[in-house]
């Protein structure tokens, strides 16, 4: 019980502690695995909710290997039928695999259009919303697919995405993120084009589903993928007891899990020892970010510091200010 190795070591502990029976019959015993999965959730979102002064990327989240994705080339096989104000549409050339969630832009028409339904094989498929063109049997096409699906445990992608091959970056291996509506500014759907993407955005984030968008749709050449790494954090599981599971927190800090999880058992209980428990939890996690700072500060030389002239850039990156001016 003691050693804080399992979940079940925690939960027995967070019981003892609050003078409630380990053997299963405690009238808290289903709610103190709540309690301990409320306060994990509180830690690995940053801490911030037990106290406010830190908000941590942890590096004991950072998931290894990192996450692969592998852009998928244009399809521009065939011709497609369209008519104007149906969201019916067919392909000459059936798509081998499904192409939902793809974007269709149409040779000499201004709208681009999501395909909302497909399936692989099939001729048919669906738009997001009615042809606004010209009825037309035989349009030349271009099928783009610019949003992905990053990895289920996703909780926030940490660096830059990287990338072998050249882009027009000023790091010609880095996909840099930027927010939806300055993709959206400044690469519109009308207007994106081939090649190595340059830029990612985030479109949507939930508790299952991370998704992104790319500035470019990669290549016009069949079997021709994009390789592309990226750094993140993961989103630890729920915890439980039956099988007993283990805490991505670090075995030297878990005392702060325990801690913070008898905190709300005492709440719950009216005991005056709460604070206690609660100021415990607050100092193991004001050390663990500590230790969290240090670890990154370790990690590079370059970290904390004000770079105040271009010669002092490493790998020729150019410094600019906010609005775009080279700082000289």
């Amino acid at each position: 019980m003691a050693n804080l190795q399992t979940t079940g070591d925690i939960k027995c502990y967070v019981l003892d502690k609050s003078d409630e029976l380990t053997d299963g019959s405690s009238d808290f015993d289903a709610q103190s695995l709540e309690f301990i999965n409320r306060q994990y959730q509180a830690i690995w979102l940053g801490g911030q909710e037990l106290e406010p002064s830190i908000k941590e990327d942890w590096y004991w989240l950072l998931k290894h290997p990192p996450g692969v994705l592998n852009l998928e080339p244009a399809i521009t096989t065939g011709t497609v039928a369209v008519t104007n104000n149906s969201t019916a549409i067919t392909f000459s050339s059936a798509p081998a695999a499904s192409v939902a969630g793809y974007f269709l832009r149409i040779t000499g028409e201004r709208d681009v259009f999501r395909i909302s339904t497909h399936t692989a094989g099939a001729s048919a498929a669906v738009l997001d919303a009615a042809y606004t063109g010209t009825t037309n049997a035989t349009a030349a096409y271009i099928l783009m697919r610019l949003e992905y699906d990053l990895a289920s445990d996703v909780l926030n992608v940490i660096s830059p995405f990287r990338t072998t091959r050249h882009n027009s970056n000023e790091d010609p291996h880095r996909i840099d993120g930027i927010d939806l509506d300055t993709m959206e500014r400044d690469w519109p759907l009308s207007q994106i084009s081939e090649g190595v993407p340059e830029t990612f955005a985030v479109v949507l984030q939930t508790d299952t589903t991370f998704k992104i968008r790319f500035n470019r749709y990669g290549s016009k050449t069949a079997n021709d993928f994009i390789r592309v790494e990226y750094s993140y954090l993961q989103r630890p599981s729920l915890l439980t007891t039956t099988p007993s599971t283990t805490p991505l927190l670090p075995w030297e800090w878990r005392q702060i899990l325990a801690d913070a999880s008898i905190f709300l058992m005492l709440i719950a209980k009216n005991d005056s020892r709460a604070d206690t428990y609660g100021l415990s939890a607050r100092q193991g996690l004001q050390a663990m970010a500590r230790e969290n700072r240090h670890r990154r500060a370790k990690a590079t030389t370059d970290y904390g510091q004000i770079i105040t002239r271009q010669a002092h850039v490493r790998y020729n990156r150019i410094l600019r200010t906010e609005s775009g001016l080279i700082i000289g």
